[in-house]
Parts: structure tokens; sequence; C-alpha cells
């Protein structure tokens, strides 16, 4: 049997729309390495950062500044579990 437990809780990202940076708000439940990627509409990785993220309540600012104004995807990943959003750079 195999037993499914969430290992990470996003909580929020803002602002919404963003101009220059993104604050990811999540919780994990043990320290844990992170993977964020953030994707455009066409599927294309267009950033990327690695991390640890801490047991409890993390914030992460990403830089989107260089970003053109489009809709795009963010994965934040784990071990064993990754959660997505979408978000709006103006």
């Amino acid at each position: 049997m195999v037993s499914l437990t969430r290992s990470l809780l996003l909580q929020n990202i803002a602002p919404m729309p963003v101009k220059n940076h993104l604050t990811v708000t999540f919780d994990a439940v043990e320290q844990s390495d992170i993977d964020i990627q953030v994707y455009d509409a066409m599927g294309r990785l267009v950033l990327r950062e690695k991390g640890i993220a801490n047991q409890g309540n993390n914030q992460v600012r990403l830089d989107v500044n260089k970003l053109v104004p489009a809709n795009y995807i963010l994965q934040i990943s784990t071990a064993n579990q990754a959660v997505t959003e979408k978000f709006v750079k103006e």
C-alpha cells in the first residue's frame, strides 16, 4: 500500500498581476530540497531556482522582471510532490 501525504502546501503568490518580483508563500511538512520552475504558455521553461524549504512556513521572492508580459505557470517540486499555480506578468 502506498501512503500519499502532502509535503508541500502552496499558500499564496503575490502580487497578482506581478511586475518585477513574485512572492511565493508555502508550507513544508519537513525540510526538503525544492525546485521552483516557471513555464510560459507554450510549456517552455523560462525560469528555474533551486533551494531548501524549511519545515513550516517558507517565502521565496522570484525576480520575474525579465519575463515578457504574459500568463505563466509556477511549479514548486520536492522529491515526492509538485504543486502548480498560474500567474500573470504585466
